[in-house]
């Protein structure tokens, strides 16, 4: 016996006898009734599917003169039954228990591994025996010798560089959820679902689900590894299939994919009866899903390495090869392992390779470094990918924003035409027919001599009077003869000084400081049914009795402003409420790159300001 054993894997130092029937007693062997004994040549034990029980035989020898305390640790939490003997002189000394048989608080020592304490008298010698039993998971574990103390020290290693893996990927996982949240990237949360499942997994595979959250329910323990490795299968190919959309390109190895996930969905309900089924056939179910996971991992590798070469952006691909292939990897020792094909004491010999190595996990340490490795990359993927889509979509959306610019200058300048269009024809058409007409009736009024005659002839005539005014108003409103001839200032003036006329009760002050001659035709046309619009609004809604108008060029900006004293308004209103007229100026304003701005409330009058940036109005066509 070393005089410092911190960890000493017993593998080597032991050896084994199969019990295929599963009855001898320790008994038996200590009476010479069992021979066959044989000696181990590794440092890890893996007796795969095999039925019945296992018999380890491992001898110490003590040459010290001191008591010493020592523990033998399992390394497999998920394993049914073990039983620990301590036999000095052919006599059984002591004996414990343990496994998924029995529920956590049976254990002597509260750890997820199993723990046997081995007192070692002076000069002395113990035979220690161990029992291990599994009707449904494959029988492999590592064995290790401990110095009590020393175990005690490395647990407090152990704790914290675990935890610090559930830190670090929760923390992610958080923060993946509020970046799918933000994005609303609602196909993605498979991805989330995949690492959560794969977190939890782990979290049941070291033994810290029995030990914390159901340690009074040992038969959670003995599925909740079968199923959470088939639902992290199912999430993990949903989020593969929705990221390479392999349904569309590679149809074909898609349908595998979703043969892959029904199997998956048919191992899980095996799992959730394997009370009621045979153990042999659980026994086969479970090396059946082992080969699922190699297929399927194999499968996932096979086609990235199709992408790589079909899909345009390369790189994102490699990178999430990279990414996944120790994952891969780890994923197929780990099958190996549960078929009875890989030795765990295998991983003693690369423990130096790895930055943190942690000898008491049953978790391979290759799939927490590959996990977090994963995650990483994928997730430094899926945030390119948002980038990549904000940025699309800006573009898109500026693009529509332009297009709808574009749409509303055409239309604008469509209705304006065909306004022009209108108001010709009415005063060069029919206004010129009801001239002439007036005048036949005239010319036939003096030819005839009938009393009433000229009476009703007068009646017609200021009926059409009263028409030619009507049609020439129409003409003038549609598209004003001072606006085409004279500009944008005297027909606002002229506008203005009709409202006065027709409405003599409201006071109407109109002030002015620009340069007209600049603003090219469609923005005098535009700016002209803004202030029509503003001074009817201000003289039909609002019921003011003083209104102020004015139109300032200040430095690179035209200002058109409005104020009243009239009653007001909510300007959060609907628009129901608001009427079509401010949807208007607002529109028209926003094909010349402005804004229109309402400070109002009820019963305390209205100021309205449209902004014009004027080297817009200036080039707009």
């Amino acid at each position: 016996m070393p005089d410092s054993v911190i960890h000493l894997p017993l593998g080597q130092r032991a050896e084994v006898f199969h019990d295929r029937t599963g009855r001898i007693q320790l008994s038996d062997i200590l009476d010479g009734h069992v021979a066959g004994f044989e000696r181990h040549d590794q440092a890890g034990f893996n007796f795969g599917l095999k039925q019945g029980a296992f018999w380890l035989k491992i001898p110490f020898q003590h040459t010290d003169s001191t008591d010493r305390s020592l523990l033998v640790e399992l390394i497999n939490p998920n394993i049914h039954e073990v039983s620990f003997y301590s036999v000095t002189d052919g006599r059984v000394t002591d004996t414990l228990q343990s496994g998924t048989a029995y529920s956590f608080s049976h254990r002597r020592i509260p750890h997820q591994n199993l723990l046997y304490p081995l007192a070692m008298p002076p000069n002395g010698e113990v035979t220690c025996y161990i029992r291990v039993a599994s009707p449904m998971y494959s029988l492999h574990f590592n064995l290790l010798l401990w110095d009590a103390q020393a175990r005690m020290d490395y647990s407090l290693y152990e704790s914290r560089y675990i935890n610090y893996f559930f830190f670090l990927n929760t923390t992610f996982l958080v923060f993946l959820g509020i970046v799918l949240w933000i994005t609303r990237q609602r196909r993605q949360w498979s991805f989330f679902g995949y690492v959560l499942i794969g977190i939890l997994y782990i979290y049941s595979d070291i033994g810290l689900g029995f030990k914390n959250v159901w340690p009074d329910n040992p038969g959670i323990q003995r599925i909740a590894g079968f199923l959470l490795t088939n639902a992290y299968l199912i999430a993990g190919l949903s989020f593969f299939r929705e990221y390479f959309s392999t349904w569309r390109l590679i149809p074909r190895i898609d349908r595998i994919f979703r043969w892959f996930m029904i199997a998956a969905v048919f191992f899980v309900a095996v799992a959730l009866s394997y009370r009621w089924l045979p153990p042999r056939f659980t026994a086969w179910a479970i090396g059946a899903n082992a080969l699922l996971f190699t297929l399927a991992g194999t499968t996932v590798v096979y086609v990235l390495l199709i992408l790589l070469f079909r899909l345009r952006r390369k790189t994102e691909t490699s990178w999430f090869l990279i990414g996944f292939s120790l994952h891969a990897v780890s994923i197929v020792i780990a099958c190996l392992r549960q078929m009875g094909l890989y030795n765990n004491g295998l991983a003693f010999g690369f423990a130096e390779y790895y930055p943190l190595f942690i000898w008491t996990t049953h978790t391979l340490n290759m799939m927490f470094w590959a996990m977090l490795w994963e995650v990483l990359v994928v997730f430094s993927l899926m945030l390119y990918r948002f980038k990549a889509l904000y940025e699309d979509n800006n573009r898109m959306l500026v693009e529509l924003a332009d297009e709808r610019e574009r749409s509303t200058r055409v239309l604008l300048t469509g209705i304006e035409r065909e306004r022009q269009r209108i108001a010709q024809e009415l005063h060069d058409g029919s206004g010129v027919q009801l001239a002439a007409i007036r005048m036949k009736l005239t010319l036939l009024g003096e030819q005839l001599h009938h009393p009433e005659s000229p009476e009703k002839l007068a009646m017609i005539m200021t009926d059409l009077d009263h028409t030619q005014q009507e049609i020439r108003t129409v003409s003038h409103n549609l598209m004003p003869i001072t606006l085409s001839k004279l500009g944008l200032i005297p027909a606002i003036e002229e506008l203005v000084n009709k409202l006065k006329t027709a409405y003599p009760s409201i006071h109407i002050k109109f002030f002015k400081k620009l340069e007209e001659q600049l603003f090219s035709e469609t923005a005098r046309v535009n700016i002209y049914r803004i202030v029509q619009e503003l001074l009817g609004n201000a003289i039909k809604h609002a019921s003011a009795t003083s209104i102020t108008l004015q139109l300032i060029s200040h430095e690179k900006t035209l200002v058109i402003s409005i104020e009243d004293d009239g009653k007001g308004f909510d300007p959060n209103g609907t628009m129901d409420e608001h009427g079509i007229g401010l949807q208007n100026i607002r529109s028209r304003a926003a094909v010349m790159g402005g804004q229109l701005t309402i400070d109002s409330d009820k019963g305390h009058g209205t100021f309205i300001t449209v902004s014009l940036p004027l080297d817009w109005i200036t080039n707009l066509s």
